[in-house]
């Protein structure tokens, strides 16, 4: 053999980045392979797995970047050549996709070059299939879809690519489908659960796929956006003497300027709106301005003592869908309104077992002594509302949604949009409560936005005389407020000045002057 054909093969069994260069040729005769800094990137990180420096690993990039190349069949192709009795199985959303990469493979492992390069890997005709890819050493690469039953298989590897279709990125059920094979089947099919290894790449596509509960569970995640929107450094390369190569992408700068440049992705974003193009091409699945409501649009406060001094004190409550619910939170945000403004004061939110739910109520009411209490009327709010009305004096305001919640947030918006809506310039819960805010509707949770849109309808459909009363609770300047006798007799705190006559329509009891 040739000293330059031998030297090629020293370099495809040494380096996974040649190899996803060599894979790509063959699948690509005539095609010019365009080599990308974020390759490295990918191998670099992959390399980690195969070294054991990691063995779990998320991977966001946008579509066409070579993604499914390097790790569907480039990287079986290479664990598979260095150890022909690898175990390795690999999904994607859909059984043509899966069958698809299984074929690449094949044809892959058939080529005379790969043969000459890993002399010691060689296919069983016995046990091929449209889905396996198996050799003579035990070895195989087996295909499965998202949802597709593993039983009796297991691996080393675990490769998952794509698992969700842009199309169902909207649909809870079916991210929940997805999450749930994972949990269910795919962790536990790993032959070695200290040693095996698991890689996930995808496109994000919402907050809550199955990148973003991998993320949250604490996976290390390597994101690549299509233009970077801050200076960030990734490690390409490790040199012999253990030095680290890095690429730094600096803010502005493109992904892959010769295959997406500039106007292309302008022209892209124009297309798929900016929600898609920022999960899918961003990694960001919450747009950094926001989605129905804007974050410019949030005016801020500096200290209490700059909202008016008089106005009207609400708590909104929403509750979690069941009384002891693990998966949803029960919210409670507290406002005070004056002409018009809604300055938020307080955020609070838990996992709270119905007794524990109204203890918490109670203690919010005492605490702040508000003008109303607003309970959405669904779910465990419907019991809140009972058990307060009975067991306490505060004035109660059950409300109901007839609308559906993207329509009342979109009503809550205009508001928003018109600079009549104060967060404080600082707050434990204001990140947080930004995010889901900024996120919905395409959120995990949307608890704190259904409280907030509640709060703010309620506001502007009420009269507007409110304005001449003093706000009377005892946060935040007690001392600076009036006190309740010195004006108890404009309003008789023992009373329900917010409840509806007993003819009258529930859906009317809502907005009530005090």
């Amino acid at each position: 053999m040739p000293p330059e054909r031998l030297a090629l093969h020293a370099v495809l069994r040494s380096d996974l980045g040649a190899m996803v260069q060599k894979v790509f040729n063959t699948l690509h005769p005539g095609q010019e392979f365009v080599h990308g800094w974020h390759i490295d990137a990918i191998v670099h990180a992959v390399m980690d797995l195969v070294s054991g420096r990691s063995r779990r690993l998320v991977i966001n990039i946008m579509p066409r970047s070579l993604k499914s190349i390097i790790t569907s069949v480039a990287l079986p192709a290479w664990l598979l050549g260095h150890n022909p009795s690898a175990q390795i199985i690999c999904a994607s959303y859909s059984d043509d996709l899966a069958e698809k990469f299984s074929r690449d493979l094949r044809t892959v492992m058939q080529s005379r070059w790969y043969r000459e390069a890993f002399p010691y890997t060689r296919l069983d005709s016995r046990k091929q299939s449209a889905r396996e890819v198996a050799t003579t050493k035990g070895g195989f690469r087996l295909s499965t879809s998202v949802g597709g039953t593993l039983t009796g298989r297991g691996a080393d590897w675990i490769i998952i690519d794509d698992p969700l279709k842009a199309q169902d990125a909207l649909s809870e059920a079916a991210r929940r489908t997805v999450k749930e094979w994972f949990d269910s089947t795919v962790a536990s099919r790993l032959n070695n659960q200290a040693q095996g290894r698991i890689l996930l790449v995808m496109q994000r596509l919402h907050q809550d796929d199955l990148a973003g509960h991998l993320i949250e569970a604490g996976w290390p995640n390597l994101v690549l956006q299509a233009q970077a929107d801050e200076d960030r450094d990734f490690p390409i390369r490790l040199e012999e003497d253990g030095a680290l190569i890095v690429h730094r992408m600096r803010a502005g700068d493109l992904l892959d300027p010769e295959r997406m440049d500039a106007e292309s992705l302008s022209r892209l974003k124009s297309q798929m709106g900016s929600i898609a193009f920022a999960a899918q091409y961003q990694q960001s699945p919450v747009p950094p301005d926001g989605n129905i409501f804007k974050r410019q649009w949030f005016r801020t406060y500096d200290d209490r003592r700059d909202i008016p001094r008089h106005g009207t004190v609400a708590i909104c409550w929403d509750c979690a869908s069941k009384p002891t619910d693990s998966a949803d939170w029960s919210v409670c945000t507290i406002w005070q309104f004056n002409n018009g403004n809604a300055y938020l004061l307080d955020v609070v939110r838990g996992r709270w077992a119905f007794p524990e739910l109204v203890a918490v109520a109670k203690r919010l009411a005492d605490e702040w002594r508000p003008n109303g209490i607003l309970i959405e009327e669904a779910n465990a709010g419907v019991s809140l509302i009972q058990v307060l009305q009975q067991e306490t004096k505060h004035p109660i305001i059950a409300r109901k949604a007839k609308l559906e919640k993207e329509y009342r947030a979109g009503q809550a918006a205009v508001h928003v949009e018109a600079g009549k809506v104060f967060l404080p310039a600082e707050a434990s819960w204001l990140a947080g409560f930004l995010q889901e805010v900024l996120a919905f509707p395409n959120g995990r949770h949307d608890d704190q936005v259904d409280s907030m849109v509640h709060a703010l309808l309620w506001d502007a459909e009420r009269p507007m005389l409110v304005a001449a009363i003093p706000w009377y609770g005892q946060k935040p300047l007690e001392d600076q407020f009036p006190s309740e006798r010195d004006w108890s007799g404009m309003l008789d705190l023992h009373s329900d000045p917010f409840a509806a006559d007993d003819d009258a329509d529930p859906e009317d009891s809502g907005p009530h002057l005090i």
